[in-house]
C-alpha cells in the first residue's frame, strides 16, 4: 500500500482529510497525511492566515508542492485547494476565468499544475492535483436538514436554517456550482449567526456536518469530488 499526502490550502481542508476522508482512503493507503501550506509572514508581524492566497500566490504553492514531492517521492501526492479566488499568477488564469462551468474551470487549473510540476521535476512520481469547486463548504449543501441540525444554534431554528440552505442550493445546478461571486462559506455566514470559516468554536462544524451527511451522498451530488476520490482509490 502506498502513502498519500494531501497538500491542503488551509485548516478546513486539513480537518476534512482527517475527520472525513481518512476512514475511506485508509483502505487504499497505509498512511493518509494532510500537509497545510505555510501561511507566510504578516507584514505587521507574526504569521498570516488564509492559505497560499496570502502567502505568495500560485508561485508559492508550486514551490511547496515541489518540496513535498521531493520529500515524499515514493508516495501519491495530491492537493485540496479551493477554486474560489484561485491565485491569478498561474499561466492559465485568463483562460480558466473565461470558462463558466466551475468543474471545467477547476480541471484547467489542475492540468496546468500538473504541467508545471512535470516541467520542473520530470517524471518518476505520482502527482494528482485537485481543485475543489468552489470551496469544500459546498458539501454542506448536499443535505440541508443535516447541516441545519449540526450547525444551528438551537433546535427550534432548525427548520429556518434548513429552508435557507435549501433555497440557496436550488439556485445552482449542483453544490459544486455555488458560486463564483460569493463562495459557499459566505452563504453559510449569512445563514448561521456567528458562523465564520475557520474561527475557533465554529471551524469544526464544517467537517462535522460533512461527516454526518456522508461521503457517499456527497459523491452523488459533487461530480468533481467523486472523480478525484475514485482516482485516488485507483492506486493500490
Amino acid at each position: 500500500m502506498k502513502k498519500l499526502y494531501v497538500i491542503c490550502e488551509g485548516k478546513t481542508e486539513e480537518r476534512l482529510v482527517y475527520n472525513f476522508l481518512h476512514e475511506r482512503l485508509s483502505k487504499t493507503y497505509s498512511v493518509v497525511l494532510a500537509i497545510t501550506f505555510p501561511t507566510g509572514q504578516n507584514p505587521m508581524g507574526g504569521t498570516a492566515k488564509g492559505g497560499f492566497r496570502k502567502s505568495g500566490g500560485y508561485a508559492f504553492a508550486l514551490k511547496c508542492i515541489q518540496e513535498s514531492i521531493k520529500l515524499y517521492k515514493d508516495s501519491v501526492i495530491t492537493t485540496f485547494i479551493d477554486l474560489y479566488k484561485f491565485p491569478s499568477d498561474i499561466v492559465c488564469h485568463a483562460t480558466a476565468e473565461g470558462i463558466a462551468d466551475p468543474i471545467a474551470k477547476a480541471k484547467i487549473y489542475e492540468q496546468q499544475m500538473k504541467r508545471d510540476i512535470s516541467e520542473k521535476l520530470g517524471n518518476g512520481f505520482v502527482f494528482l492535483p485537485y481543485v475543489q469547486p468552489y470551496e469544500s463548504e459546498a458539501f454542506l449543501f448536499v443535505n440541508p436538514m443535516i447541516s441545519a441540525i449540526v450547525m444551528g444554534d438551537s433546535d427550534e431554528n432548525v427548520g429556518v436554517y434548513e429552508k435557507s440552505i435549501k433555497e440557496t442550493r436550488q439556485k445552482y445546478q449542483t453544490p459544486e456550482h455555488i458560486n463564483a461571486e460569493k463562495g459557499p462559506s459566505k452563504h453559510l455566514e449569512d445563514i448561521f449567526p456567528g458562523y465564520r470559516k475557520n474561527k475557533v468554536g465554529r471551524g469544526g462544524f464544517s467537517w462535522n456536518a460533512a461527516r454526518e451527511i456522508g461521503i457517499n451522498a456527497i459523491c452523488e451530488e459533487c461530480e468533481h469530488f467523486r472523480e478525484w476520490l475514485l482516482e485516488l482509490e485507483s492506486f493500490k
